[in-house]
């Protein structure tokens, strides 16, 4: 949080922290300051010294009071020995001389920050808001964005390159990729093939400042965010990413939801003739043959469910097949959907028969 009476200062200030990767709250006021970290959320806090309705120091000591651990950063343009110690004294986590140096404030706002966030009590925010696979070759633009993100609350995995987000994608559960277009060792579009290879449902983003038109197009269909250019807004990605994260689970719950009801009737169907034979069996005194046939009830149940998802994966590996013979992925889509409702349809003329 930036504190300071004038706008213009803290303006380029957020301006400046959000090139960084953090996002930003703003008080003009100490009263403002003690009341938005009384609200909670805030890591560090980036304090001018002369505010309008008290001193910095008076500020730091009622903020310290709402939040005993809070790293407070001292901003002045009196830069004196002696104002250093007295900001020191009255327990400030750093003191930044004005002008600030870009450097020096980016390596003591990340300590402050470190601190911040070690201090600050763990909540289940990162199970709710998801996991993130980051994959970008630009160590300095990667390093900014996972910070945007950790501190929004998402759990970030980074990776360099295409090949190894979807080695990290095979091993472990994401709620969405975000790719750089372009990297050296294996290029974006071709990790989200890979990707969605793996998880149909997967969601993915691309990340890009130069990508071509034709790229776009080509990467589209294995994209179901589309693609984000650099350089990134900071204040808008967050909303950016909630959204992807929140569609990619709904996608993912209504294909889960469509796979049960596929197999249900299934399901019941045998379920069905399995109760009937059994009450055959009871019928006839032949009782001994009921347990079995209580297992074989199960078993048959889920052998049908593993038939209908193993069919599924069936129709996904020839992927690269359907892909060359139809004009695009959608089409392709479409058609595997008419198979399966053509063979649905001959299933249930046999059985009218």
């Amino acid at each position: 949080m930036i504190v300071d009476d004038e706008a213009e200062i803290r303006k380029a200030l957020r301006r400046r922290l959000g090139i960084m990767g953090y996002e930003v709250e703003e008080a003009g006021t100490a009263r403002a300051a003690v009341d938005r970290v009384r609200a909670g959320g805030i890591s560090a806090v980036l304090m001018d010294l002369w505010l309008p309705d008290s001193s910095g120091f008076e500020a730091m000591d009622q903020i310290h009071k709402v939040a005993p651990e809070l790293p407070v950063l001292v901003v002045s343009g009196h830069g004196t020995d002696a104002t250093r110690h007295a900001a020191e004294r009255a327990g400030a986590f750093g003191f930044l001389p004005k002008p600030l140096d870009t450097e020096i404030l980016e390596r003591e706002l990340e300590r402050a920050v470190a601190r911040g966030e070690r201090e600050t009590p763990k909540t289940d925010t990162v199970a709710r808001l998801g996991r993130i696979l980051l994959a970008d070759d630009d160590s300095g633009f990667r390093t900014a964005l996972a910070r945007l993100l950790r501190h929004q609350g998402y759990e970030v995995f980074e990776t360099s390159s295409g090949r190894e987000a979807v080695a990290a994608w095979q091993e472990s559960a994401f709620d969405a990729a975000l790719l750089d277009m372009h990297m050296e060792n294996g290029d974006g579009i071709s990790a989200a093939r890979g990707i969605r290879l793996l998880d149909p449902e997967a969601t993915i983003l691309y990340l890009s400042g130069e990508a071509s038109r034709r790229e776009i197009v080509e990467g589209t269909p294995f994209a179901s965010g589309g693609c984000l250019r650099k350089p990134i807004d900071t204040e808008e990605f967050p909303l950016v990413v909630t959204f992807l994260v929140e569609s990619g689970r709904n996608s993912r719950d209504e294909a889960r939801r469509r796979r049960e009801k596929a197999a249900r009737p299934w399901v019941e169907k045998t379920a069905d003739a399995l109760r009937k034979k059994g009450r055959e069996i009871v019928a006839s005194g032949e009782l001994r043959r009921v347990g079995l046939l209580l297992v074989l009830t199960s078993a048959l149940s889920v052998t049908i469910l593993g038939a209908v998802n193993a069919a599924h994966l069936k129709a996904l590996e020839a992927h690269d097949e359907i892909e060359r013979v139809a004009p695009n992925l959608g089409e392709a889509y479409r058609r595997i959907e008419g198979f399966l409702e053509r063979d649905e349809r001959r299933e249930l003329a046999q059985e009218r028969r």
